[in-house]
């Protein structure tokens, strides 16, 4: 008799465990009903990139809408503050926990911007926080730039650029140093040269446009770039930015291995494709006003057609901005008023690269590329 009462209840207390999974079932399939396409939207803006990824696996309607969340994010920029990196540990691993949730995009290239103590950009590779595909060039420099806010100051910030894989534009990188720049010259020199020169109609409608990054010892090796290429970057579709830093390390992947080049004195980075437009502008050393930089900017911006995506390039001289003007963040601050839509970034060096045009009214223009005591602008805007 009493196993049969056991029975019984071990009986009872099975139906009422199923009648609870069918119930907890039952609530779960509401409560992912009401995750319909809008609402996945209104969760999916707030993901980073890896979560973002992850959520796309899960089904077909998720993965379509992560896909179109994918294409509406641009370029990625930010600033990591020195008060928020002081746990970092000797691996950095708590910095790039952090930068994690700050990384909302498949970055195919990241720029780093860094002033003051040269502690952090010399422990080694910054990459934890990356795809491993990823390459990453990090700067110090005399000061940085992130939207209105010019720093020049002994500080710990970092400023991060980080730029999308996007389809149909090519970002590739090349570096250099003094002890292979006689062996690779000629080899270099041919590539460029011939890569912003249109030799086909289908060349003629890609726009090209080159970032050149060195420090003080490269300085010679980005001079016999510009020399090389400088009939490709004069004419109307190719673009040129960057300057002289104080130190650069380049963090790339070479035959499936990560590698840190602190030897590296200058880095080429090229940017092509037909879905991308490239405007520059160089606000010389005659241009030291707010009235002259607010004239030549607002001429500046009659010219640029934005697209969908956009992001400004700043580099001035270290002896512009507060030395110059005498109040902080007048350049940045001007810029971010005629674009107020386009997030800028840069940093403060010994020189700048952009095109400056000596002859105006001539038939026959001549350009400089290489300029001092200037600010070189550049508007990058793409499609996708």
């Amino acid at each position: 008799m009493e196993q049969i009462r056991k029975k019984h209840r071990i009986e009872e207390s099975k139906e009422k465990t199923e009648d609870e999974s069918t119930t907890d079932n039952k609530e779960i399939c509401k409560s992912w009903q009401n995750l319909n396409c809008d609402v996945l939207h209104i969760i999916f803006k707030y993901l980073n990139y890896y979560d973002l990824s992850s959520a796309s696996q899960v089904c077909r309607s998720w993965s379509d809408v992560a896909n179109h969340e994918k294409r509406t994010r641009g370029p990625s920029c930010f600033i990591r503050r020195a008060k928020d990196m002081k746990y970092i540990t000797s691996s950095g691993n708590n910095y790039n926990k952090k930068l994690i949730d700050c990384v909302r995009i498949k970055p195919s290239i990241s720029i780093n911007f860094s002033v003051g103590n040269e502690s952090f950009i010399s422990q080694g590779c910054h990459t934890g926080y990356l795809p491993y595909d990823c390459d990453l060039v990090s700067l110090n420099s005399y000061g940085t730039v992130i939207n209105n806010e010019e720093t020049q100051d002994d500080n710990d910030n970092i400023v991060c650029m980080l730029f999308p894989e996007v389809p149909n534009i090519n970002v590739s990188m090349y570096t250099f140093n003094v002890y292979n720049w006689k062996r690779t010259k000629e080899l270099y020199s041919n590539k460029f040269k011939t890569m912003f020169q249109a030799s086909n109609n289908e060349d003629c409608r890609k726009t090209k446009c080159m970032i050149l990054l060195c420090d003080w010892n490269g300085r010679g090796i980005a001079l016999n770039i510009m020399k090389a290429l400088k009939n490709g970057l004069c004419n109307s579709k190719a673009s040129i930015w960057g300057g002289i830093a104080k130190n650069l390390i380049v963090c790339a992947t070479e035959n499936d291995k990560r590698t840190c080049k602190k030897t590296s004195n200058c880095v080429a980075i090229t940017i092509i494709g037909t879905k991308m437009k490239t405007w520059t502008i160089l606000l010389d050393e005659k241009c030291d006003t707010k009235k002259l930089v607010e004239d030549k900017l607002k001429a500046f911006k009659e010219s640029v057609q934005l697209k969908r995506h956009s992001i400004g390039f700043m580099f001035a001289c270290c002896l512009r901005g507060l030395n110059m003007y005498e109040e902080p963040n007048v350049e940045s601050t001007i810029f971010k008023e005629l674009f107020p839509k386009v997030p800028l970034v840069g940093c403060f060096g010994n020189g700048e690269f952009g095109k400056k045009i000596i002859n105006e009214k001539a038939k026959k223009k001549r350009f400089v590329l290489c300029n001092s005591v200037s600010t070189s602008f550049m508007i990058l805007t793409y499609n996708t």
